[in-house]
């Protein structure tokens, strides 16, 4: 199943494609409790949902879906709500965190029970197996993808939902290349959890590939750009095109095309008679704070401040 629609050349227009089925895959309540959806959005092979969730008394429920499911806690409060093969068995043991997470194949049974817990928000990311093969590449095993881990912890997990966190949170316009990016690592984290070894490093991206992908990501400042999309255009997964760009450029790719759009913002801010909302909104950002608030993280100083200085 794919995701996006291919391009052939860096020139080409990217048509947006249409949700994949696993994008609204939802548990519509629980009982004894009061459900509600935070936050939503489509990245890469993921679908993140951000669901708070206030208790009104012990709750047992079969919260199975049609698609893969990766369940993380991020705040609870009265108890620890626990994941389960069925109604009747617990896990082995109680986990020593906080931020407890489950990873479940499609349409296998998963049980939330818990007689004390009053509130708790977690974060759902959502996929299909066969849409991950191609994002990551034939060099990393997904089949840990289609096996069950209920109750365990991973300190990355936990730090790359929290970025999607921030990035669904965000209400201004998200950078796709980013949260692409952040969803890649996400999936591949989950299918290396049981490899100690390290991946065998892959060779850098040729020249003239690399060149095209680069082309690509600057062809228009304004608009939003796919990992999938770039990767596909040179050939390679997503997965491997991010390691790549690192090793090639020392940059992610997120990186490289928003130091790339901040510096065609400088060279504006000097030679262009435009506004800085209209420089903002033609290098990509959603307006001219939205701009402003990445200029001075980057930079120490707002545009404004920059172009008095800068003449």
């Amino acid at each position: 199943m794919a995701l996006t629609n291919r391009t052939d050349a860096a020139s080409a227009t990217i048509q947006p494609s249409a949700q994949p089925y696993w994008a609204g895959a939802w548990v519509e309540k629980f009982d004894n409790s009061s459900l509600r959806q935070l936050h939503r959005k489509t990245f890469a092979g993921l679908s993140v949902v951000f669901v708070d969730l206030q208790c009104e008394g012990p709750t047992s429920q079969d919260i199975r879906v049609d698609c893969g499911r990766l369940c993380v806690t991020l705040d609870e409060r009265g108890g620890q709500m626990e994941g389960r093969v069925s109604a009747s068995r617990r896990v082995s043991s109680r986990l020593d965190t906080m931020y407890p997470m489950s990873l479940t194949p499609a349409g296998m049974p998963f049980w939330a029970y818990s007689d004390t817990t009053r509130h708790v928000t977690f974060a759902l990311f959502l996929f299909d197996y066969a849409t991950v093969v191609p994002l990551i590449g034939e060099d990393v095993d997904v089949r840990a993808l289609a096996e069950p881990r209920v109750m365990f912890f991973d300190e990355r997990v936990l730090m790359l939902a929290r970025l999607l966190a921030l990035e669904c949170n965000d209400s201004t316009k998200t950078d796709l290349l980013y949260g692409d990016s952040l969803s890649v690592a996400l999936l591949l984290r989950l299918c290396r959890l049981d490899k100690l070894e390290r991946a065998p490093q892959r060779t850098a991206i040729a020249p003239h590939r690399l060149q095209l992908a680069q082309d690509f990501m600057l062809t228009d400042l304004s608009t939003n750009v796919r990992l999938d999309d770039v990767a596909s255009l040179i050939g390679l997964s997503p997965a491997h095109f991010s390691r790549a760009f690192k090793q090639c450029t020392g940059l992610s790719p997120h990186q490289w095309r928003l130091k790339e759009r901040l510096e065609h913002a400088c060279r504006m801010l000097i030679k262009s008679p435009h506004t800085i909302a209209q420089i903002a909104v033609s290098t990509g950002f959603s307006d001219q704070a939205h701009f402003t608030r990445v200029f001075r993280r980057l930079y120490g100083v707002t545009p404004a401040a920059w172009k008095r200085e800068a003449r």
